[in-house]
């Protein structure tokens, strides 16, 4: 399991790499991918490869509507 998972992250972190240097001019995306692969470098593979969770505190309301909406104006309004 443990090697599962080491090797899923190194494809994981390949992935994001590979996304840098198709988005990024070519020396922005050495400095990138070099950042990307040090920033990860450290991370346990059980918490980069871990499954998707919905979260814990995300229910749906019980009318089965949405949130209510911010108030217009202020910082976490649409507009």
């Amino acid at each position: 399991m443990v090697l599962k998972l080491e090797q899923r992250k190194v494809e994981l972190v390949d992935q994001v790499a590979a996304k840098v240097r198709d988005r990024l001019a070519r020396e922005k995306a050495k400095l990138a991918e070099a950042f990307v692969r040090q920033f990860y470098a450290n991370v346990p593979p059980t918490t980069c490869c871990a499954p998707a969770r919905t979260s814990c505190t995300a229910r749906p309301s019980p009318s089965g509507s949405s949130p209510a909406a911010a108030p217009a104006g202020s910082r976490w309004s649409a507009s």
